[in-house]
């Protein structure tokens, strides 16, 4: 991807599209090749990953997942002036059967906004999390594809990212977050119908926006039900979490969503 970014540079410097100095060129970052998890000075990778993706860690063996299939993991790292260092996991949606695929979008605006439940028993309050984000997190972000808005995922709509970045002194931070928060978040009843009640304010607001209502109808025109562009449009949102709201709401009692 950042070869093909820097012949487009190239390409648009040479046409008289883009006034980039060679200074500014030497300064990108350099495409590297894919290297091993164990080679990348985070514990995360080499510890932590194959319990994120559930599969076995067997020694000198790449993880498969079984059931006639394999999944295997990469890592890219790149090289550029920061003064942070920054995450990206991504995971591939094509398998998520068709059922599941409404909630990605929540699932994606609950992330770091719900309480944790850590394997030794302890329960981290939703508030709590936000804050130690805040304090701990420059900036994180989880996302559908290139999400360019709330009911849209732009190109790559079926790979979730989780990003992270942080202060290099809190780098142990940045492993513990990019784990705990995909692994350890609970989606409580009340703050799975907070975030519905939020995302159904929203939809107004999109739909007085003519170019984007435009945008969304054309996406929920042209594909299939199972495309997640389609999934996320406000014309397949709004009635799905509806529905979720009245079921949140018949079931309130008892304390957790499914």
């Amino acid at each position: 991807g950042l070869r093909q970014c820097a012949e487009h540079v190239v390409t648009c410097v040479s046409q008289n599209k883009v006034d980039l100095t060679e200074h500014h060129r030497a300064g990108m970052p350099a495409a590297v090749g894919g290297v091993h998890p164990s080679d990348l000075p985070l514990r995360l990778w080499a510890a932590e990953l194959p319990v994120l993706l559930s599969v076995p860690q067997q020694k000198g063996k790449e993880p498969s997942c079984g059931g006639g299939g394999e999944l295997r993991y990469r890592a890219q790292m790149v090289h550029s002036s920061s003064h942070f260092w920054h995450v990206q996991l991504s995971f591939a949606l094509d398998g998520l059967p068709r059922p599941l695929r409404p909630f990605a979008l929540l699932f994606t605006e609950l992330i770091g906004e719900c309480p944790l439940r850590r394997p030794s028993g302890e329960t981290l309050p939703y508030t709590e999390v936000v804050a130690a984000l805040d304090h701990e997190i420059v900036s994180h972000n989880v996302c559908l594809g290139r999400s360019s808005g709330t009911f849209s995922c732009g190109s790559l709509p079926n790979v979730l990212h989780l990003y992270l970045c942080a202060d290099p002194s809190m780098l142990q931070e940045l492993e513990k977050w990019a784990v705990e928060l995909l692994l350890y978040s609970r989606f409580t009843a009340e703050r799975v119908l907070t975030t519905v009640e939020r995302l159904l304010s929203e939809v107004p607001e999109v739909l007085r926006d003519g170019g984007e209502a435009l945008g969304q109808l054309c996406n929920h025109s042209l594909f299939l039900p199972a495309n997640q562009l389609r999934q996320m449009t406000v014309f397949r949102q709004r009635p799905f979490l509806r529905r979720l709201r009245r079921t949140l709401k018949r079931t309130s009692s008892r304390g957790s969503a499914r």
